[in-house]
């Protein structure tokens, strides 16, 4: 019987042993460890999950938190969990990670509101970003200390937009020169070869049998609708040269604050 107390109480101290290391190991002072961990090892998705459970008025915690959020792209959750918290001050470096956060998911109106008070050099730089961004003019002086945004403008204007409706009239005037405007040049010298090659057998086609020719109908219509397809593409293609250029545009520029 008394070895069967002894038993039971050993039991007992094991299992609340058990808790005690347990309630300890998940502690708070525990989890900024492991999160610290996660983000000096650059797994920033999971830090931010650890991050999150001991967010409060702490900056630090704050600000490696939207880090985090910044670097898995979860830019959205980043943003919400900032408004979420009741705060009254935050430090300048937290609600420039905030900005951050807000030019990368593309909340350029909530951005510019934030933006209208603050002159800081972060700010400066996502003012000129949202220009760049958009197109705007940008005076040289303006970007002196900035060297990434110069890189970046210097690209956008040397590969500037090209007309959608300038491709296409061109590619009616000569087959093949729409493609050549928009850079698509190996597309638009089989587009010129294969309309043209069409149009000359259309014409041997006519020339031999007249109006009665197979032949001339069919590569008659084989080159016409080529013809306009080659117009619409060049259209297109104009479009679709347009929205990777500024795909690229917008990708330099999140790696500037990414």
């Amino acid at each position: 019987m008394i070895r069967f107390c002894n038993l039971i109480l050993s039991l007992f101290i094991c299992v609340f042993s058990y808790i005690g290391q347990s309630d300890n190991y998940f502690s708070s002072e525990n989890t900024l460890k492991y999160a610290n961990y996660l983000f000096n090892n650059f797994d920033y998705e999971l830090a931010m999950n650890e991050y999150s459970k001991l967010l409060n008025d702490d900056n630090i915690i704050l600000k490696k938190y939207l880090i985090s959020a910044n670097k898995s792209k979860n830019y959205s959750k980043g943003i919400s969990s900032y408004k979420s918290l009741i705060h009254n001050e935050y430090n300048q470096e937290v609600f420039e990670e905030y900005l951050k956060l807000l030019y990368l998911n593309r909340n350029f109106d909530t951005l510019n509101k934030e933006l209208s008070n603050c002159n800081s050099q972060i700010s400066m730089k996502l003012k000129l970003a949202l220009n760049i961004s958009d197109g705007s003019l940008i005076q040289s002086d303006k970007l002196e200390g900035f060297p990434k945004l110069e890189s970046v403008l210097l690209y956008r204007n040397t590969y500037k937009k090209k007309n959608p409706i300038l491709a296409g009239l061109a590619s009616s005037v000569l087959p093949g020169s729409g493609k050549f405007y928009t850079g698509y040049k190996k597309d638009g010298i089989i587009s010129f070869l294969f309309v043209g090659l069409n149009s000359y057998l259309s014409y041997r086609g006519f020339k031999k049998r007249g109006l009665k020719s197979g032949f001339g109908w069919v590569y008659s219509i084989a080159g016409l609708s080529f013809y306009l397809g080659n117009i619409h593409g060049s259209y297109k293609s104009a479009k679709t040269r347009n929205k990777k250029l500024q795909k690229d545009l917008n990708e330099k520029l999140d790696n500037i604050f990414n």
